[in-house]
């Protein structure tokens, strides 16, 4: 049964799809980690472009892990941290009026979760949060329900929503990932000291737990990890103490995932070389890292769904008696970033420069940015990577692959919206691509002479506004709209 939402006035928006790669600006900016207490800088906050981010430190201080952030689509940030002072909103510069001392768990490194969601008339954002009152190992699981009428700034607690329990004696593995129409998430939760895992539907309507699914093994500990790939087919769980045959080992366990049904399936057991801090899927969801206790940044390739050839392709891209990165989240850049939780690394962040790539080629860069004075912690922003699924026909999905050849070109055309590039892939050779403005003047134009299926073009240079798209290739020539921001 769903927890319902008090006051909410609903339309019937949910026959009309939504594409998450069309509101990747929710993932514009991160804001994570501390000041150091040795200068005058706030926290840090990353403010994302396709290029790469910009180094801020102007944020509220969210303590070193337990950190989650989105975006407002005006470019605001809301903001959570796991020591419980509340929700921090940028385009107040304050608290969140009734989310003051709601609790929190500052050592849980997927602690909080902050999900956004429109009823058509307000834009709303669930601030899930692990809330630690009584002994360290009993957490409970709860949310702020936060409300700001579109095109405006001011945000405000709905009236009963707030400090709602979901869920008692939960860990600390708290992630989500898009519906199969893009409305709402799937969130997973995963039961203390058992073998189950929590799955909800959170949409305007409310948070309901749809269903369970569980891998016949206990977790004897709080400190776990999960994550999405960003297409929402797989997903993964690690923990560093698993009763397996009676003895405590660390494990991975991956699953099938539909996001139509929102169920899990076929589950495979892997070894795990120590617990782990962080994981994340690559861009094409064909690799999957991990950071380790042990110091080690390691690769499987989950391309093939046999748990032998995935333990067999397990690859150390990085050793160091400095440390590997903490947690792991991908960006809008398509690089996968690295917090880092110790002295001195602490000052910098890192980050997988070619994630697609198997083996060392991945490129690994512990200390690829400094924080100006800020410091990272151990954590970074928890959000669901389904906003990174370029794939435009990706929502809604089609099940058991039957697709009308006639409801659709073979062609995509990605992000749109679209900040500094915009790339365009077709299976046959692109002959032209044509960009006009409104008033049908011709903003930009490439002719191809080679054999390209795909181009990519570069937007800088070109105002924010709509624009018609034409692309000929062979056999075909297409128009579309995109949006430049």
């Amino acid at each position: 049964m769903k927890l319902l939402l008090p006051f909410i006035f609903l339309l019937p928006l949910y026959g009309i799809a939504q594409n998450p790669a069309d509101e990747i600006l929710r993932t514009r900016h991160w804001c994570f980690g501390f000041d150091t207490g040795l200068n005058t800088v706030d926290a840090p906050r990353l403010e994302f472009t396709q290029s790469g981010p910009t180094v801020h430190t102007d944020a509220h201080d969210l303590g070193a892990e337990g950190h989650s952030t989105a975006s407002t689509l005006q470019g605001m940030l809301i903001a959570y941290g796991g020591h419980g002072t509340g929700a921090w909103y940028d385009g107040q510069n304050d608290t969140i009026a009734g989310t003051e001392n709601t609790g929190g768990s500052a050592d849980r490194i997927q602690g909080s979760l902050i999900l956004p969601v429109s009823n058509g008339v307000l834009d709303q954002y669930y601030i899930f949060r692990m809330k630690t009152d009584g002994p360290i190992l009993e957490i409970d699981l709860e949310y702020d329900f936060i409300e700001v009428e579109q095109g405006s700034t001011d945000l405000f607690v709905s009236q009963g929503g707030s400090d709602i329990l979901v869920e008692s004696h939960v860990t600390e593995a708290l992630c989500s990932v898009h519906k199969c129409d893009g409305n709402g998430f799937w969130m997973v939760a995963h039961a203390y000291e058992s073998k189950n895992f929590l799955i909800y539907d959170v949409d305007s309507t409310g948070v309901g737990l749809h269903s369970t699914f569980n891998f016949g093994e206990d977790v004897n500990q709080v400190q776990c990890v999960g994550k999405f790939s960003n297409d929402g087919t797989k997903f993964a769980f690690a923990a560093g103490r698993i009763t397996v045959n009676g003895v405590l080992t660390p494990r991975l366990y991956l699953f099938e995932f539909d996001k139509l049904t929102g169920v899990a399936s076929n589950s495979l057991a892997i070894q795990c070389p120590s617990h782990v801090n962080g994981m994340s899927f690559s861009p094409n969801n064909q690799l999957l890292y991990m950071s380790t206790g042990t110091g080690n940044l390691v690769q499987y390739d989950v391309s093939v769904w046999d748990s032998l050839a995935i333990e067999t392709s397990r690859d150390f891209v990085w050793q160091s008696a400095t440390g590997a990165p903490f947690y792991l989240q991908l960006a809008m850049d398509g690089k996968i970033y690295g917090a880092q939780g110790g002295a001195p690394q602490h000052s910098h962040i890192g980050y997988i420069e070619n994630p697609d790539v198997v083996g060392s080629g991945c490129n690994y860069l512990h200390s690829a940015i400094y924080l100006n004075g800020s410091a990272s912690g151990s954590g970074l922003p928890n959000f669901p990577e389904s906003y990174f699924n370029t794939d435009p026909f990706a929502y809604p999905c089609l099940r058991d692959g039957l697709v009308d050849s006639n409801s659709r070109s073979l062609m995509k055309v990605y992000p749109i919206p679209a900040i500094d590039f915009l790339t365009v892939e077709a299976i046959d050779p692109i002959n032209q691509v044509r960009l006009t403005d409104q008033l049908g003047k011709v903003v930009m134009e490439q002719i191809l002479t080679g054999q390209q299926p795909r181009v990519n073009l570069n937007l800088r240079d070109i105002p924010p506004g709509m624009y018609f798209i034409a692309i000929s290739t062979s056999k075909e020539q297409i128009q579309s709209v995109i949006t430049k921001l």
